[in-house]
């Protein structure tokens, strides 16, 4: 393996761990093994929702079949989540 391919193979490895693990945590919450949210940094001290807020929730109802609210959620949801079974 040429090193310009082991880097790329590097990147990807972290980015799946990363998902990977994000994944574990929203699917531990939607069990209620844990429950707990990450504040956002943006709506503590600038007042608005980034684009990633709501995404947890969006997941954990993608997860339970309620696709119509997931998507009203935040349609970044869905995405995060097919990315990740598809990786996995």
């Amino acid at each position: 393996m040429d090193l310009e391919n082991h880097h790329w193979y590097a990147f990807e490895l972290k980015v799946f761990v990363l998902i990977s693990l994000f994944f574990i945590l929203v699917l531990i919450n939607t069990l209620g093994i844990i429950n707990w949210t990450i504040p956002c940094f943006f709506e503590h001290f600038l007042s608005f929702e980034c684009f990633g807020c709501g995404t947890t929730k969006a997941i954990k109802l993608a997860l339970v079949g309620e696709l119509g609210a997931s998507i009203s959620e935040n349609p970044l949801g869905l995405g995060v989540l097919a990315l990740s079974l598809i990786h996995i």
